[in-house]
């Protein structure tokens, strides 16, 4: 049994797909499987370059996005550690072992994880780091930090097995803030581990997730979900942070709102009333006045 179950979902993108494997296959640390999973691609050659990468199983089923396809991953990986990897992404050649390394030294922690370097679509650094900034929320018990914002970098996080198994899945209702909210689930049960060197590329392009709308409606279903899902003393908390997002979300989306954002700021205050007292709240609503 390998040690490790790389996860990668691909999706029409054999180029970078290819590029991704290389970097897997690069590792200094060896004793792992790739599960490509192939989300319906339409362009042809994707199995083929999965062939051509030794221990690279893949699997193909129809178009239903990221979160099913990393669902199948799972249900296909034998590992006692699960590392996801997007399919434009890559990891530097240390990635496995000092992360295989710290699961093994800290027996407590059920994910680490670490910042990724931006690149853009020719492989070019741009200087910025992403998900390095404020390493105290990233790290220990920190589940009401990770309400409101993703504090898991999509390239780099190893989790043990047994936290996927008590977790479950990534929500395939979600076709945004899907990470967010599977690493915030994660963080509720289990402690977070963080290395502050980057061991992974983040590529930015055209068609990479950074460059996707969030639903507001989605927020509201991420919401409602945690609070279902805590204990109950901790609902209220979690509705309250969760609700500041979503107000700060509205902020963000002033000229695709419009007239829309009254509405907003009611289902603001039904999922938690006491967010009328908060700043973000007030200026929503002195934004809507104006418009």
């Amino acid at each position: 049994m390998p040690r490790v179950s790389v996860i990668i979902p691909t999706y029409n993108r054999p180029g970078l797909l290819r590029e991704t494997l290389a970097s897997v296959a690069s590792q200094t640390f060896d004793d792992f499987e790739i599960i490509v999973i192939d989300d319906g691609s339409t362009t042809p050659g994707i199995k083929d370059i999965c062939d051509s990468f030794g221990r690279c199983r893949y699997y193909r089923q129809e178009n239903a996005g990221r979160s099913s396809a990393r669902n199948v991953g799972m249900s296909h990986a034998s590992s006692p550690y699960i590392a996801f990897l997007d399919d434009d992404d890559l990891w530097k050649p240390q990635k496995l072992a000092r992360q295989v390394q710290f699961l093994d030294d800290h027996l407590d922690v059920g994910l680490v994880h670490c910042p990724a370097e931006q690149v853009d679509e020719a492989g070019r650094k741009t200087g910025i780091v992403l998900g390095g900034n404020l390493p105290e929320i990233r790290q220990g018990r920190v589940f009401f930090h990770a309400i409101d914002r993703c504090i898991v970098k999509s390239p780099t996080p190893m989790l043990r097995r047994d936290v996927t198994d008590q977790v479950g899945g990534f929500d395939v209702n979600l076709n945004s803030l899907e990470d967010l909210e599977y690493w915030a689930r994660v963080a509720y049960v289990s402690i977070l581990g963080f290395e502050k060197t980057p061991l992974a590329w983040y590529r930015v392009h055209d068609h990479s997730s950074t460059n996707r709308t969030y639903d507001l409606n989605q927020r509201i279903y991420i919401t409602r979900k945690l609070a279902g899902v805590v204990r109950p003393e901790d609902r209220s908390r979690v509705r309250r942070i969760s609700t500041l997002a979503y107000l700060r979300m509205i902020g963000n989306q002033t000229e695709r709102l419009s007239s829309g954002r009254i509405k907003h700021l009611f289902t603001a205050i039904t999922l938690s009333p006491r967010c009328v007292f908060s700043r973000r709240f007030i200026s929503a609503a002195l934004r809507s006045r104006a418009n």
